[in-house]
């Protein structure tokens, strides 16, 4: 069923056919007076309505959908009556032909359907979508609103999900006001198709398992839906999110095989989107006994990042071998249970994997709530017009993917760089560097991140922001390492030699002004011992460990290789975003508070959550701050967030990062978190 959307101009629709109450010349507001409440023209057993503010015409006979669209559109053809308007035009009444149309995603595209293993579009091309799924409606409806969905599709987003809780609190099954989330799906797809986003309309299960347990709910409630939105060419349903527990692939092929023909009875073409078992992880039994009798349907597939590795991928990568049509309608960079740290390593693995399959995918979830997966700052209490500043971590990591993807299918590069994706593990700190200007390209485009760092362009790093004059010399260093040979930082040999990952540090820890360094922090490395004993150089290592300025690549050090451009990006994001000049410490003018949230047993192991409150109790503000906590035992870290941490026996060290470092006399940083196995806190 073909669906041409018609939007009006605040002009006049020359040559309008007569009957029906329409008369050439005939403007687009009285014609819109004109259709009856809930109504609409027939037109060959179609109907004209205005849904939304815009009319929607659903035909089906093809050759008069493009007349009639020839003569709505048509301007001169019918002499004065079809004379330009005069009206001052708002960007919603400027009249659009086909040609003239903008290209947002889901215009470029049309309507889409399934082909072999492949989403494509109206023209038979394949299609990736990438975009954001929405938390629950019934708990997070502030997002559904348009200058949010305009925010995605700026951000590079083609899609947007909307996640209707079923059993959990407030959810359409559990007490929720269903009249109020059937109303929010429907403005949902109306903002999305305004965005030029598709929408897909979630029914989310999670606590009730087996999608059996509300099948009547959801056909009642697909049946109406599918009958309001038939309209749209942007909708694709999600019948049933993560069958868990008693949801094997036979009961859920049985739900599957009740609510696809309620649908088609609606919309008879639509994408339909199945889930598989275990939190629609094994799409390899949907591969081995998929849904027959039925054209556009797709197989849902979800991971985290932190929790979900190669053997999880390699089930999705056999699946997509045997031609199954996959869609990964939920995933994230953290751990499964939306916290912890955020695994950018293996989420880069993932994202590959996709992109190389074609396969489309949406992060879970848009809103404040305070976990990792949350892609806004918990403090973020803006509902649209977001910027960089607004994004959580993995906001952040979201917002580089999908903007570096648009329209393209591949990477550009970060900050410009083409040599630098948003899937590396340098991407974060060479942004960081890039944007304060402590590094920049090395020309035609690339930041050369294997490339040396020499100690004269270190030297000149430090000057710089020390405030110290070091540029205009003849050569372009000399101001750089005089004043590096004054403050005793280096003895000014070989400017232009690529300096070593101990000669790196060895500089920070002077410019840092050679801060007291426990030695024993070097025990934990078996190549400690190839750290020459040139003056400072096993103090500096031992700072750099504790602080978490250095880690130990494979667990060495490897302190005599040359430094990389990568590297050094991430040493001196991490050095700058330590405590300093201007930040405290634990018994220094703050007030922390750390609260156990969680805790269970792993191999007999017990591992505990905690959630920490850092609080600026002094009557000075700070830049930057670090506690140290103690525990009864040695401590294994698992996950962490919204911080840097360091463990050393049974203390670990929590640094803050540059987003929630700088705190006013009697200001808070909060969502401060980990996961350690071992020793319990010692308050």
């Amino acid at each position: 069923m073909k669906k041409i959307l018609l939007i009006g101009t605040g002009g006049t629709i020359a040559s309008a056919p007569t009957g029906e109450g329409l008369a050439p010349g005939l403007t687009t507001e009285e014609l819109l007076r004109r259709i009856p409440r809930g109504g609409g023209y027939p037109v060959d057993g179609g109907t004209v309505s205005p849904p939304g503010g815009k009319m929607i015409m659903k035909l089906r006979n093809i050759r008069l959908a493009a007349l009639l669209l020839a003569l709505l559109l048509s301007v001169g053809c019918a002499g004065p009556a079809a004379a330009a308007p005069t009206a001052p035009q708002t960007p919603a009444a400027i009249s659009r032909t086909p040609e003239a149309a903008p290209q947002t995603p889901a215009a470029a595209s049309g309507p889409l359907h399934v082909s072999g293993a492949k989403l494509v579009n109206a023209a038979g091309e394949p299609v990736q979508l990438r975009g954001v799924s929405t938390h629950g409606l019934a708990w997070y409806p502030q997002y559904v609103n348009q200058a949010c969905f305009n925010d995605l599709r700026n951000w590079g987003a083609n899609v947007v999900r909307l996640a209707m809780y079923t059993a959990e609190y407030g959810g359409y099954c559990a007490g929720g006001d269903q009249a109020e989330l059937k109303g929010l799906i429907r403005k949902g797809v109306q903002y999305a198709a305004d965005a030029g986003l598709y929408a897909i309309v979630d029914w989310h299960i999670l606590s009730d398992g087996d999608p059996n347990t509300h099948v009547e709910e959801a056909k009642a409630f697909f049946r109406e839906m599918a009958a309001d939105l038939a309209g749209y060419d942007n909708v694709l349903y999600e019948i049933c999110n993560e069958p868990n527990g008693g949801g094997t692939w036979s009961r859920i092929k049985a739900y599957a095989r009740q609510v696809i023909p309620v649908i088609r009875e609606g919309d008879p073409d639509a994408v339909i989107i199945v889930g598989t078992p275990n939190w629609s992880q094994r799409v390899n039994e949907a591969a081995a006994d998929p849904i027959t009798g039925y054209d556009n349907i797709m197989y849902a597939f979800h991971f985290y990042a932190a929790t979900h590795g190669a053997n999880i991928r390699q089930l999705l990568v056999n699946a997509l071998d045997a031609g199954l049509p996959v869609f990964v309608t939920e995933y994230g960079v953290c751990a499964a249970d939306g916290n912890g740290a955020i695994d950018e390593a293996q989420a880069a693995q993932w994202i590959d994997t996709l992109d190389r399959y074609g396969v489309s995918y949406v992060a879970w979830n848009l809103s404040n709530k305070a976990e990792t997966s949350a892609l806004l700052k918990s403090s973020c209490s803006k509902t649209g017009g977001f910027t960089t500043d607004d994004l959580s971590p993995s906001g952040q990591w979201l917002y580089r993917t999908l903007s570096s993807r648009a329209g393209t299918g591949e990477a550009p590069g970060v900050a410009g760089f083409k040599d630098v994706k948003p899937s590396d593990w340098f991407a974060s700190a060479v942004e960081y560097v890039t944007e304060r200007g402590l590094m920049q390209g090395t020309g035609g485009g690339a930041f050369s991140p294997g490339g040396p760092v020499t100690r004269a362009q270190l030297v000149t790093i430090l000057g710089r922001m020390s405030g110290a004059d070091v540029d205009g010399g003849v050569p372009w260093y000399k101001k750089a390492m005089d004043w590096g040979v004054a403050q005793k930082i280096t003895d000014g040999s070989d400017p232009g030699v690529g300096i070593s990952r101990e000669q790196f540090v060895t500089m920070l820890y002077r410019y840092a002004g050679r801060p007291a360094a426990d030695l024993s922090a070097l025990d934990r490395f078996p190549d400690a011992s190839a750290i020459h004993d040139w003056p400072d150089f096993r103090a500096a290592m031992a700072w750099a460990i504790d602080t978490g300025v250095i880690s130990g690549p494979g667990g060495g050090l490897d302190p005599r290789r040359t430094a990389s451009r990568a590297e050094a990006a991430a040493m001196l994001r991490n050095f700058f975003t330590m405590p300093g000049p201007g930040g405290v410490s634990s018994g220094s003018g703050l007030t922390v508070s750390v609260t156990q949230v969680n805790g269970w047993e792993q191999n007999g192991v017990p591992v505990r959550q905690y959630s920490m409150t850092v609080t600026n109790s002094s009557n000075k503000p700070c830049e930057s701050w670090a506690v140290e906590l103690e525990f009864d035992g040695p401590i294994t870290l698992s996950g962490s967030w919204n911080g840097v941490f360091t463990v050393n026996g049974s203390a670990l060290r929590v640094a803050s990062l540059d987003y929630n470092g700088a705190l006013a006399p009697g200001a808070s940083a909060g969502d401060v978190g980990f996961i350690v196995s071992g020793g319990a806190y010692l308050p």
